[in-house]
Parts: C-alpha cells; sequence; structure tokens
C-alpha cells in the first residue's frame, strides 16, 4: 500500500527538488495535475503545498503562466540596525553558535527523511563547487535547512535575520583558505550526528565547525565582519560592485 504524503510532507520533497537544484531557479513547476499525479496527493493538497512555498519565497506563480522556481527566495534581508552596529566576526560567530548549537540538536531529534535528504544534497554540492558565490549560497541554505529541520520556526526565523552577516562571514573564510578547509568536514560530521539523532554530537560539531574562525581569524576576528569580508573576497567586491551587491546576490534579496 502506497502511503500518501501530508502536506508538510509534499512541501519537503518539493523544498529537496528546488534547494537542491533539481529543480533550477526560473524553471516552471510541473502543473497541479501532474503534482497530483507523482506524488498521488489531491490537486488542493498540491494548491496548499504551494502556497506553502509561495509564503516562504520558493516559488511564485504568474497568473496565465504558471507556478516558477524562485530558489534564492527563503532568505530575507537584514534589518538595517545589524549592518550599522558594524558587528565584528567574533560576534557574528558568537550569535551563531547561540543559535545553531541549539538547531542542530534539535534537528538531531526532529529531522525528517526528507530534510536530511535535502541537507545531504547541498554538502554533496558544496564540496563539488569551485565557484565562492555558489558555494557561499549552498552552504548558507545548508545552515538554514538544517535550523528548518528543527521544526522550530522561531528560532529559523533568528537564524534567517542575520543571513547577510553570515555570507560576509562565509566571504572571509572563504577567502582565507584555512578556514573553508578546516571547517567543511564538520559540517559532515554534523550531518552524521543529525542522521543518527545524535543531539550532543550535532550540537558539538556544529559549534566546533563555527568555532575554527576562532583559531584562523588571527587579529581580524575583532574587527567589523564588513571589513573582513571586503579584504578576502576583494576581486568578487569589485565583480559585483560593492559588498551589499555581492551579498545580495547570495542571499537572494535582489531577486
Amino acid at each position: 500500500m502506497t502511503i500518501r504524503p501530508t502536506v508538510d510532507q509534499l512541501v519537503d520533497l518539493l523544498e529537496t527538488e528546488i534547494v537542491s537544484g533539481r529543480l533550477e531557479s526560473g524553471s516552471p513547476l510541473p502543473s497541479e495535475r501532474t503534482l497530483s499525479i507523482d506524488y498521488g496527493v489531491g490537486r488542493p493538497l498540491v494548491r496548499e503545498a504551494l502556497r506553502s512555498l509561495a509564503s516562504r519565497g520558493l516559488v511564485e506563480t504568474s497568473p496565465g503562466r504558471g507556478t516558477y522556481v524562485n530558489s534564492s527566495g527563503r532568505f530575507g534581508p537584514l534589518d538595517s540596525v545589524h549592518l550599522a552596529r558594524l558587528a565584528t566576526a567574533r560576534q557574528v560567530v558568537e550569535a551563531r553558535v547561540t543559535i545553531e548549537s541549539q538547531t542542530a540538536g534539535l534537528a538531531a531529534e526532529r529531522a525528517t527523511p526528507q530534510q536530511i535528504e535535502l541537507l545531504t544534497a547541498l554538502l554533496d554540492r558544496v564540496g563539488s563547487t569551485r565557484d565562492p558565490v555558489q558555494r557561499s549560497r549552498l552552504d548558507l541554505a545548508f545552515h538554514l535547512s538544517v535550523a528548518r529541520a528543527s521544526n522550530n520556526p522561531v528560532l529559523e526565523a533568528m537564524l534567517a535575520s542575520i543571513a547577510p552577516l553570515m555570507v560576509q562571514l562565509m566571504m572571509r573564510s572563504i577567502g582565507d583558505g584555512r578556514t573553508a578547509e578546516r571547517s567543511h568536514p564538520l559540517h559532515w560530521e554534523c550531518l552524521d550526528a543529525i542522521r543518527s539523532s545524535d543531539r550532543r554530537g550535532a550540537s558539538a560539531a556544529m559549534e566546533s565547525h563555527l568555532r575554527v574562525a576562532d583559531e584562523t581569524f588571527g587579529d581580524g576576528y575583532d574587527e567589523p565582519i564588513q571589513l573582513g569580508a571586503s579584504n578576502y573576497a576583494r576581486s568578487l567586491v569589485n565583480d559585483y560592485g560593492s559588498l551589499d551587491a555581492l551579498v545580495a546576490a547570495v542571499v537572494g534579496s535582489t531577486h
């Protein structure tokens, strides 16, 4: 007997297709009728799932044209007050550890098989791309997907609110090479713990991943993160015209 997915399960399945890249940004989603047949559910359930995806910015519906993928839309812009305070790299790491050690631990207890599949697909792609903008986009997607897998929307929203600062930290890490090289394997360690329902292990691995910067950032750890990101990703900043434009390209706030 085939078990039909619930609305939440269908949302997770479709999100996996979108964020993993199997459904590319800008491409049309299959019709409601096709999705209904493919997943063995009624069209009202499909419509409800699409509304959920649209509310998070993952898809857009155009009257008369259909529904299109918008894989960068889930990440909202950072409130300007955070940028005005010129947070340091250390402060961003401290904030992330506080939030993400919790989200990883909860994900180990609550993640669905579909969410674990999504996390695996994202890490596979992080490891296979050399493009720093795409790598940062996938890295960001992984961390926010862990937060979503915690099934605590408040924690998910808290982490999403600092997404631009996270991207600046990622640009600083990718730019110096050492941090990215040492921290990426800890992504997998965290995911393995989530897969094994090991709450303490997932929380510890996530904190270790984020704390690599304690040892590699040196004197720049207490400088504004904007300065570090600009210095270590200078060529990219020049390509995009400004750090804000570069961050927006990763976060997706200018789609």
